[in-house]
This record gives C-alpha cells, structure tokens and sequence, in this order.
C-alpha cells in the first residue's frame, strides 16, 4: 500500500500514544518477575505486540483492551520465542532469559539478525551462557550452567546492552552491582530502566557508568499509566513549526520525562519555536527556529524528524556523531542524507557530523524507504513541501506509531490510500 499527503495547514488535538520503550519494559520485567500489570495507555506498537507474545510465551495470562494491557504471570522456561525487528526486547530478553537459566531458541528478522548484538552475548558466554547462531534469523541460548551473574559490559554501542544485565541481575538477587566500560551510548534509556525497576520495588543508584542494584519493595501489583512517547510526538512537532498556524495540541507528553527524546522540545524552544506547554501537554505553531543541534549518540530517534525540520528552515539542524545511525533498522544516516538531499537541502558533512538546511531549488522525488521512521520523514516532508509524493509501505509506521496516517488526517492532512504494490 502507499499514500499521498497534502495540506497547506494542520491543527487539531493529538492524545500521543504510550512509550514503546517503557511499555516493552514494564511488559517483559512483570512477564519474568512472578509481579502482576496493569498498564494504560499503551503504545499500540508492533514492539510492543512482540513483548506482550514474549509475555505469552513464558506462561502469563495477556488481557488487552482499548487503552490497558493486563498482564497476571506464571513463568516458564520457553521453548520458542519470536521477536520480530524489535531490538530492545531481544536485548533485554537475554538479560532476563540468563537470569531464570533458561535454554530455548529465539527467531527473528534478517534484519535484527544483522544488528550488533556481541557485546552482550560475548559477555554472557564469558559467564558460561551458551549462545549460537542456529540458521539464518535464529539464536540458540542455554544459560542453565551459569552460576555467577554477569556484571561487566560495554555500553559503547547501545544502552540497552547495560539496561539488559541491570535488569538480569535485579531479577537475579536482591543486590548486585553491574560496571559498564567507556561511555554509554543514549545513556538516557538507563533512566527508563531505572523508572521501572523502581515500580517493581527496586532502586538503581548510578555512579558514573557504575550501578548499585538493591531489592526496597515486594509490590503485589504494579499499576502504571504510560507518558507519551515523545520519539513519535517528535513528528508531529516538527508538522507544527513548519506548517500549524491553528496549532497541534500533543497531550500526554509529560515535562519531566527521562525518556532522552523529550530533549527536543527545550533544543526547539532554546532556538525560538513557538511551544507552549499546559501540564502534559504542549501546542506547537509556525514558527521561525534558528540552529538546533542534536547529539545522536544519546537522542539517535531525533535524527530522522531533526533533519526533515533542517531541510526546511534556513539556519538548519547538525546531527552531531552520527556514524550510530548506521547501524538502526536500516542505514539512517545514508537515507537522511538520500532524502534531504532529494528535497533540495544542503547537506554538508564534516566527519561524523551532518549539517542539513533548506536551499532554493527544485525539489526532487525522494527515494522510497521501509524504515519506519524514514516512512514518517518523508511523509511530513512531502506535506512541507507541498509536492504530491507517492509514499510506499505505509504499513511499516506500526511498528512504533500505528496511528500516525490517521493521526495526520484528524489534524487536517489529506491522506489518498492508494491500492498498488509497495514501492
């Protein structure tokens, strides 16, 4: 399926969906912790569907309604499990998985095959955790001769390695302590894991890259409404100060959240776009912004919407360390580079740094893509830009924001669904 957007102004209320990152979180601690949840305001996310079958899998009862998730569970060591494109549930599955000494087989996308992963498995087969590539797409683990916990690991590449054995070892004993070598990458998710263990009756106290685990609480339950997910709201902001002269209300985006991606709303305000925040809530409007800079090694979602707002405004976005790109879903940083350049931006790169601004000139036809959150970049930049661009594998939004196409339309962008192959 594709579509094509077109609108010359947007305005409206959106009610932003729960945090995939927390939900699949909360969801896989309660499905290996024996603690019962009830989480509302869920994200609706494809990563979300593969924890609650995690979930499942492992022996919980899984109720989901409109708006909650239920999740009542009696662990087992499961034989198979499944977990699609989603990186940070197979990340913290293994922590969790070598905490309960389970052996089982678990398949997965080509593409999260692909994704690197060694840093994590090469520690836990250094505590004694068997773990081999069974075919294409499918990892043999044995984690039952594993007597001492692993505690060290690098957090060079991706935060959700350290998030991983922080919440294998809360799991594990009522104390511990994890080290993790040189600078974490997007530190700011550690602050989620936090979050959460700290509902489950944990406290995670954090010394440089050092943290102290420690058992405070024994909850019977655990009740939790999600804060939006601001990588998603991250969008429909960038619609509001390129296009809203009504307003876009975003509601549920609370002002002190840990999730990293919540920095963009101060880098925009600091460059001069007009946000004003009510509570939870924020409404963005047209508005001038000056240079905004985003560190992608901490905050890599903000890349692919700070770029569609850089080949629009004339003092442009620098995406700063961006080689982590490489190594997402899909190349991000060669596809960025693809689309701003297509859109007729200037984009110049100075080592591991890109700077994107808007540039007079003919636009282009930018290049189709499957990455979720390449698919919503091109979709907002083709309504800014005003062309009509046929948009493939709409589809692939579900993965973080389901909604998103009928979202747009609610704020007054008209979608045309096209029935064709994907592009």
């Amino acid at each position: 399926m594709s579509v094509i957007l077109t609108g010359k102004d947007a305005g409206g209320t959106i009610a932003m969906h729960g945090s995939k990152s927390l939900s699949q979180r909360y969801i896989l601690f309660s499905a290996f912790s024996g603690i019962p949840l009830l989480l509302h305001n869920r994200s609706f996310s494809d990563d979300e569907e593969i924890a609650l079958g995690i979930a499942s899998e492992c022996g919980s009862e899984v109720a989901v309604d409109a708006d909650s998730i239920t999740v009542i569970p009696h662990f087992r060591c499961p034989d198979h499990l499944d977990v699609g494109e989603s990186a940070t549930s197979l990340r913290i599955l293994l922590g969790l998985l070598t905490a309960k000494k389970c052996r089982t087989l678990i398949g997965m996308h080509s593409s999260l095959a692909a994704r690197p992963h060694n840093d994590l498995l090469d520690t836990i087969r250094e505590y004694g955790g068997r773990v081999d590539w069974a075919g294409e797409g499918t990892l043999s683990v044995d984690f039952s001769g594993i007597t001492v916990l692993p505690y060290a690991i690098s957090g060079s590449t991706s935060s959700q390695f350290v998030s991983s054995v922080i919440m294998m070892n809360a799991l594990g004993s009522d104390q511990a302590e994890v080290k993790s070598s040189y600078v974490i990458s997007s530190g700011g998710y550690i602050d989620l894991t936090k979050q959460v263990l700290a509902d489950f009756g944990y406290e995670v106290v954090q010394d440089g890259e050092n943290f102290t685990i420690r058992k405070t609480g024994n909850p019977a339950k655990v009740e939790v409404h999600l804060e939006g997910d601001y990588s998603s709201a991250s969008f429909l902001i960038v619609l509001g100060v390129l296009l809203s002269d009504q307003g876009i209300r975003i509601e549920n985006l609370a002002p002190d959240s840990g999730q990293p991606d919540a920095a963009f709303v101060r880098m925009l305000e600091s460059a001069g776009a007009s946000i004003t925040r009510e509570g939870n809530n924020i409404i963005v409007k047209r508005s001038r912004v000056g240079r905004v800079t985003i560190d992608v090694n901490q905050a890599p979602d903000l890349a692919p919407p700070g770029a569609v707002l850089g080949t629009f405004t004339r003092d442009g976005v620098t995406l700063r360390n961006c080689r982590r790109l490489e190594i997402k879903e899909s190349d991000r940083l060669s596809s960025i580079i693809t689309l701003a350049s297509s859109m007729g931006a200037n984009v110049e790169r100075d080592g591991n740094d890109v700077t994107v601004s808007a540039a007079p000139g003919e636009r282009g036809e930018p290049a189709q893509a499957r990455d979720h959150r390449m698919v919503m970049s091109l979709a907002i930049s083709s309504v800014i830009s005003g062309k009509r661009i046929r948009i493939g594998n709409e589809d692939t939004v579900s993965k973080s924001y389901r909604n998103f196409f009928s979202d747009l339309e609610s704020l007054g962008i008209r979608v045309e669904h096209l029935k064709d192959k994907d592009i």
